[in-house]
């Protein structure tokens, strides 16, 4: 029955290997395996010896032509500030890990916790400078973060001026904004509050000021009530703006205005 089965089969075979003979066709040949990138090709365990492996306790193979690391456990739990991830950092630390390791399944040693460049670790908005507010996951702009740590971050939203970092003031565009503490995809109700953004703060608006009108100030001074005679020069070619120093305010030295100044002895 076997001799059968086999003398049948064996037959077409027979037939087709005489007509890629006589067509001149080759047989198919047994061609070596190629690696994957990332794989080194071996001929015997040893050959692999010294590569980078997973963090594992085992030992390498030579399987199919390329190298394999076989684990026998577990990746061993790190040592002091040691780490394999960020979890294993205390707060507001991240794992280093050696250069060429993306993730701690591609190393052979352990990283370090440390403090990323530029964080200024927070646990509330107490930390924090004026003007700027605890991030739980702040990232500085334009920074490469590699871990989740809370930052201190400049506040973007604004009720007054000292909510705002230095240098910045509140712009304020609705007097009936979401109340404090409200963040943002929060549903608040609105409250009569003033609501704004912190923007760049320009040169304080000037005004003529004093009883005289002598003064060129941001806000209202009071002065004796005397008149002297430059005092009419203010009245007649004085323009107040931000004239002074670093945009401060002060008189615009016109022609005009110090020519009566010198004309008047003021």
């Amino acid at each position: 029955m076997n001799k059968k089965l086999m003398g049948t089969v064996g037959l077409p075979v027979g037939l087709l290997f005489v007509t890629a003979v006589l067509s001149g066709q080759k047989s198919p040949q047994c061609q070596p395996v190629m690696p994957s990138p990332g794989q080194v090709s071996c001929e015997i365990a040893m050959d692999c010896e010294g590569l980078p492996h997973v963090l594992c306790e085992g030992e390498w193979e030579c399987a199919t032509g390329v190298c394999l690391f076989q684990c026998d456990g577990e990746i061993p739990d790190p040592a002091g500030d040691q780490c394999w991830e960020n979890g294993d950092c205390p707060y507001g630390l991240f794992c280093a890990l050696p250069d060429g390791c993306a993730t701690g399944d591609e190393c052979v040693e352990p990283g370090g916790c440390e403090s990323y460049p530029g964080y200024g670790a927070c646990k509330g908005d107490v930390d924090c400078p004026k003007g700027y507010h605890c991030d739980p996951c702040g990232c500085p702009e334009g920074a490469q973060c590699f871990a989740c740590i809370p930052n201190c971050l400049p506040n973007m939203d604004c009720s007054f001026d000292d909510d705002c970092p230095n240098g910045q003031a509140c712009e304020v565009t609705d007097d009936c904004g979401p109340p404090p503490g409200c963040k943002p995809g929060d549903v608040c109700p609105p409250v009569c509050w003033p609501y704004g953004f912190c923007v760049e703060q320009g040169p304080p608006p000037c005004k003529k000021t004093g009883c005289s009108g002598q003064l060129c100030a941001a806000v209202d001074i009071m002065t004796t009530c005397e008149w002297l005679p430059h005092y009419s020069c203010f009245q007649e070619f004085g323009i107040c703006g931000n004239n002074g120093p670093g945009g401060g305010c002060a008189w615009e030295l016109s022609d005009d205005l110090v020519q009566c100044l010198a004309d008047s002895g003021g």
